[in-house]
């Protein structure tokens, strides 16, 4: 019987899963995480108690995450290519370009799934640029100004 109410092995590994995640190294991808897997949980717990004794401090650890995130230029544009890779990704998945001589793998191979994967891809890049901008405007705290030309006794 797994500790959090249930002898399910689904919620044991969402449950090691989550923890891992909220502990994770910072990677320009864990605002994303972070917020997917907070919102996950906030689900989960509407019906598992579980779920509702963890949602506390995964959400201050994914607000940490999140607020870390959007504080400096390289982060916010490694973000933000990312989901630009994506929708471009996806774009490319769906419109199924020739395979190239190099690739070894066979046709069946290459860019399996059309435009459902395609879809799917670009829906991911647009999510991601969408938590990216709403993290930037909610976050993101100004750089205090320096007075170096202020010369005031």
């Amino acid at each position: 019987m797994c500790r959090w109410g249930g002898p399910t092995p689904f919620r044991l590994g969402f449950v090691e899963r989550e923890s891992n995640c909220s502990a994770g190294v910072s990677s320009p991808s864990d605002s994303l995480h972070s917020f997917c897997l907070a919102g996950g949980l906030v689900v989960l717990s509407l019906r598992y108690a579980w779920a509702k004794r963890l949602l506390v401090p995964i959400k201050v650890e994914a607000l940490k995450i999140v607020e870390k995130e959007v504080q400096t230029w390289p982060r916010i544009v490694a973000s933000a290519l990312g989901g630009l890779a994506a929708i471009t990704a996806g774009i490319l998945w769906g419109v199924r370009p020739p395979m190239p001589d190099w690739w070894t793998f066979g046709d069946r191979r290459w860019l399996p799934g059309s435009w459902f994967v395609g879809s799917t891809l670009i829906v991911s890049g647009v999510v991601a640029l969408a938590l990216m901008t709403y993290s930037f405007r909610k976050f993101r705290r100004p750089r205090a100004s320096s007075h170096r030309g202020d010369s005031s006794p």
